[in-house]
């Protein structure tokens, strides 16, 4: 039996790489592989009760520390967590005889390849990016140029992403593997009783600047002003799923645009496919996006959908090309553009192109990402 440990930021917090690496943890469970987490920020009361069949262990560093205003305290702080990371993750590979460690996330990696060069045993580590690297801090990611060749595969989750990072020399060590979910564990509870009539456009992600909900709170407010449909303009309403940084800000723009009978900030939800069943259309305004777990869990329900022509992800997923368009289960618009946004969701509106939107092909799509077509790309790697 080959034991893996998969180190990450959290396992509990429902971002994409957290949805995503779960079916893969249980799926690899079942079989001969005994696999560890490894979550740098949760405190060990909530990954306790976290059922993904691997055992579990956690640093504890604090997600919400506010940095010094000194740059020296800072520069000090980074390089303890680099080593202290180091000397944890060091320590749980030793003493569980871990044969591969898949890392995700800069700093992390940047650990683990220091873990992995103290010790004196063969181990086989994976990078496994989900992250644009312009989106990093330069020291990381010029650390990152001359370590990443080190690794046995550096895993990108999109054909973009991974493009955008390649070694030409090293052509070989670089590889796709999508993110995937589950779709047979999804469960819908039809508990939240929404009236039928009601478009309702539904967007997840926390609150942060590069999901883009500014453009998306602006546009939303310019397509019901100008809605000629009385009826309409009472009943659409855009819903944000998710928490962050940027809920003061976001909750202050929707009391300007005095839109808070239409614009809701839902908060963190344990099921989103609660919501996404009575979605009307979902919403994807991404800055940036290297794949997109919430589009892949509206496709999978059959929710048209609008996406950004950002780098990488949905529109990659979607198959669109870069002009925006209609195409066949949504509409592709220009990223970080109010108008063109504002566009797409009065478009969405006529029935006429809601009515001939191919939702079967979009499940169909969806599912070409299930954890059954993308497992056996892990498993080749992991056999090497």
């Amino acid at each position: 039996m080959k034991n893996i440990l998969f180190i990450q930021p959290t396992i509990t917090h429902r971002a994409g790489i957290d949805i995503a690496i779960m079916p893969i943890i249980k799926f690899l469970s079942e079989r001969d592989y005994k696999v560890y987490t490894l979550s740098i920020y949760e405190k060990y009361k909530d990954i306790e009760s976290v059922n993904n069949g691997a055992i579990n262990f956690t640093i504890g560093e604090d997600l919400n520390k506010i940095n010094s205003k000194y740059k020296i305290i800072n520069y000090c702080n980074k390089f303890y967590k680099m080593f202290n990371r180091s000397y944890f993750i060091y320590k749980v590979v030793q003493e569980n005889n871990i044969d591969f460690v898949i890392s995700s996330g800069d700093g992390i990696i940047i650990s683990t390849f220091l873990a992995g060069f103290v010790m004196r045993r063969k181990l086989k580590m994976y990078a496994y990016i989900h992250e644009n690297l312009k989106n990093i801090n330069s020291i990381n990611r010029f650390i990152l140029k001359y370590i990443l060749t080190r690794f046995h595969k550096v895993v990108s989750v999109s054909d973009g992403l991974n493009e955008s990072m390649i070694n030409i020399k090293y052509r070989d060590k670089f590889i796709v593997i999508e993110n995937c979910l589950d779709y047979k564990n999804i469960k819908i509870n039809k508990s939240l009783n929404i009236k039928k009539e009601k478009k309702i456009f539904l967007a997840i992600g926390r609150l942060e600047d590069i999901k883009g909900y500014y453009y998306l709170i602006m546009a939303f407010s310019q397509a019901v002003l100008e809605m000629d449909s009385s009826n309409l303009k009472e009943n659409i309403e855009l819903q944000i799923l998710g928490e962050g940084n940027e809920r003061n800000n976001l909750e202050q723009l929707i009391k300007e645009l005095k839109m808070q009978d239409h614009v809701k900030l839902m908060g963190q939800k344990d099921n989103v496919f609660e919501y996404l069943e009575n979605a009307y259309a979902f919403v994807n305004c991404s800055k940036t996006e290297t794949f997109g777990i919430s589009l892949l869990e509206a496709m999978y329900m059959q929710v048209p959908v609008i996406i950004n022509n950002c780098d990488f992800g949905p529109r990659e997923i979607c198959g669109t090309g870069i002009q925006p368009h209609i195409f066949a289960y949504g509409i592709l618009c220009d990223k970080e553009n109010v108008n063109s946004l504002k566009q797409a969701i009065l478009n969405m509106c006529r029935d006429n192109l809601y009515k001939n939107l191919n939702l079967e092909k979009e499940k169909e799509r969806a599912e070409y990402y299930a954890i059954e077509n993308i497992i056996n790309k892990w498993l080749k790697i992991l056999a090497l």
